[in-house]
Formats: C-alpha cells, structure tokens, sequence
C-alpha cells in the first residue's frame, strides 16, 4: 500500500510544483524499487531450487521406474546364476586377503 501513496505523493508534488516533495516521493519510489528488487531476487531463488528440486525428482522417478521394469523383466535363472558367480568371486577374495593379511615383512624375508 505504501507504494501507491508514494506514487499518490509524487502526483501531488508534481501538480504542486514542489521540488523538495518531488525528491522526497522520488527517494521513497527508489526505495520501493530496491525492496521490489529484494524480493524478486529471493523468490527467483526459490523458483530456481523449486526448479533444482522438480529435476531431482524426475530423475529419482526415472531409476525408479527403471528398476521397477528391470524387476518385472527379470529372468530368475540368469539371476541366480549371476549371484551365484559373484558369491564365489567374494569367498575367493575373502579367502586370498586372509592369506595375504597373515603375511609379513619378517615371512616375506624367509
């Protein structure tokens, strides 16, 4: 509201032909662009993290959607198989690290 009546003041300055009210309501008016300029800037902050946000979603509903076609396509005998080739994998390793882990500098010189 204190925009118009600085808009209504200028008017009557204008119209009276008073050069220190005209500076005044004009120095009001800057104020008022620079608080119109202040809450501009924030809220295309939040439209832009609104915008951020909406993408991140998108992306998340995306892999959601594509595991969830993954599950629904899924061939369980590949699938066991496939599980079965890494659990043998993990106990090889398992097994070489605890041979490795039992090294020392002191066996490694014999």
């Amino acid at each position: 509201m204190e925009e118009f009546e600085t808009l209504d003041s200028l008017v009557d300055s204008l119209v009276a032909n008073d050069g220190n009210a005209i500076r005044r309501s004009i120095d009001s008016l800057n104020g008022v662009s620079d608080r119109l300029a202040q809450s501009y800037a924030a809220m295309a902050g939040r439209v832009s993290a609104l915008e951020s946000q909406r993408e991140i979603l998108e992306d998340t509903s995306l892999r959601i959607d594509k595991l969830l076609m993954g599950e629904r396509d899924l061939d369980y005998a590949s699938a066991v198989t496939e599980l079965t080739k890494e659990s043998v994998a993990l106990q090889a390793l398992q097994a070489s690290f605890s041979k490795i882990a039992q090294l020392s500098l002191f066996n490694f010189m014999r």
